[in-house]
This record gives structure tokens, C-alpha cells and sequence, in this order.
């Protein structure tokens, strides 16, 4: 939904879950900064396509990924997005849906363009193992 973010949010997450939705979110100019501590939970970031957004995270034991295919142009100009902190026994992740796009939208869009993808196949007379090299 549509929030006003502070320049710097702290956030913690024990034993839990923690989603922050920036597509509708009201950013002021320049760099915006995401501390975050988690420790047996997940943190969830949802950015919009054409948002700059820099992960700088540390993991112990956990999960840290950016799941971006951004169809769009980044927009340098806009406001920034700075993620820091640690993750231990968790997950951090970033997500870049379109407005209005849920997890199970995105899913359901990117397994029908694999879909209508031309499938690559080995030609008859190339062997496997060349392909690997």
C-alpha cells in the first residue's frame, strides 16, 4: 500500500517474517537505507522494476538474493534503495514485481514466457559433452 519511508528504517527480524512493499512506497530524493538484523527469519523487499536498489548483506548460515529481471530501464535519477546488514540461520530477499503483481502472478508470467520460448536442443550429430566445455 502507499507509505512515506523514512531516510534510514531499522529493521529486526527474529523468529519471523518481515514483507516491505516499495512499489507504492513515497521515497524522498536520494539514497534511502534499510538496516536490517535477522536471525532465524526472513526479510521480503519488493521494489519497483525501475528502482536502483544495492544489497550489501552478509550471511552466516542464511540466504541473501536478488530475484530481478527487470524489463525496464533503472532510473538513476529517482530514489536509491541501500540494503545492509546480516542475515544468520534466515533469508533476505529482493523482489521486482510489476504494480499490482503478486509472488504468484510473477510466477505463473515467467513460466508462460519459458513456454513460448523456442526450446534449444542438442543437434543429432554434436556429442553432449562438447556443450559443457
Amino acid at each position: 500500500g502507499v507509505w512515506t519511508v523514512p531516510q534510514e528504517l531499522d529493521v529486526h527480524v527474529f523468529m519471523g517474517n518481515c514483507e516491505l512493499d516499495f512499489r507504492d512506497a513515497t521515497l524522498a530524493p536520494g539514497l534511502t537505507t534499510i538496516d536490517c538484523t535477522i536471525r532465524f527469519g526472513n526479510l521480503e523487499i519488493t521494489v519497483p522494476e525501475n528502482m536502483a536498489c544495492e544489497v550489501k548483506v552478509v550471511s552466516i548460515a542464511g540466504n541473501v538474493m536478488q530475484h530481478r529481471e527487470t524489463t525496464t530501464t533503472i532510473d538513476p535519477a529517482k530514489p536509491r534503495l541501500l540494503i545492509r546488514g546480516t542475515v544468520k540461520m534466515g533469508n533476505c530477499e529482493v523482489f521486482s514485481l510489476a504494480p499490482g503483481e503478486s509472488h504468484t502472478d510473477a510466477m505463473r508470467r515467467k513460466q508462460l514466457d519459458r513456454r513460448q520460448r523456442p526450446e534449444q536442443h542438442l543437434g543429432v550429430d554434436e556429442p553432449a559433452e562438447s556443450h559443457f566445455l
